[in-house]
């Protein structure tokens, strides 16, 4: 199923990202940064109560947009909010992190409502467990691949440091970059390929 196979590179791409800073940023904020575990996990709690209050508001956009649509503008507004993400330093932690964080959680109800149904958007009906183990595979795969290139990267770059517009960059705040203009590459190509990508109308 070509349709699905498309769905599932797209989902990988997204995985593989994703995973960039998933072992580096959590590291650099408490260690480099400063930043106290209770804030972090303050804030992360806080995604539990824009999701309570967001979601019927969210739902009434995706059924208005689909889930390709509300998911690709969602990242565009993630975009801006990755590379202010990037510039976190110790200087500047407290209001970055309430900014982006917070902000990421309002975008992030929509973003992750949409993505949690892209597995399912062009599922075949038939042999569907077939397709979900491969699906499963997939990602666990491109996730795996992800989090092994963003360890490699942090080790081959561990003295890396940069000044861009006089905002200084350690190796960990350049891979949030990247990470930000891979997610905005990928929403880009869902966006201008939604119809492509999209499930056939039942005949």
């Amino acid at each position: 199923n070509k349709k699905f196979l498309l769905t599932m590179l797209v989902m990988a791409a997204w995985t593989f990202i994703t995973y960039f800073t998933a072992s580096s940023l959590t590291y650099y904020l408490l260690d480099d940064v400063g930043v106290k575990y209770s804030f972090i996990n303050t804030i992360d709690a806080a995604y539990a109560l824009f999701l309570i209050f967001f979601s019927h508001w969210w739902k009434i956009i995706l059924r208005k947009w689909s889930w390709l649509k509300t998911f690709a503008i969602t990242v565009f507004m993630n975009f801006p909010l990755m590379m202010l993400y990037s510039t976190v330093s110790k200087s500047n932690y407290v209001w970055v992190m309430l900014v982006v964080r917070l902000s990421q959680h309002l975008i992030g109800v929509g973003m992750n409502l949409a993505y949690a149904n892209f597995p399912f958007i062009n599922l075949p009906k038939e042999d569907q467990s077939n397709y979900l183990v491969f699906y499963t595979l997939l990602i666990n795969l491109a996730g795996f691949l992800g989090l092994t290139f963003s360890t490699w990267f942090i080790s081959a770059t561990e003295t890396l440091s940069f000044t861009i517009l006089g905002i200084s960059y350690t190796n960990v705040q350049l891979l949030v970059a990247v990470q930000g203009f891979g997610q905005l590459i990928i929403a880009l190509y869902i966006y201008f390929n939604k119809d492509k990508i999209a499930p056939s109308p039942a005949r």
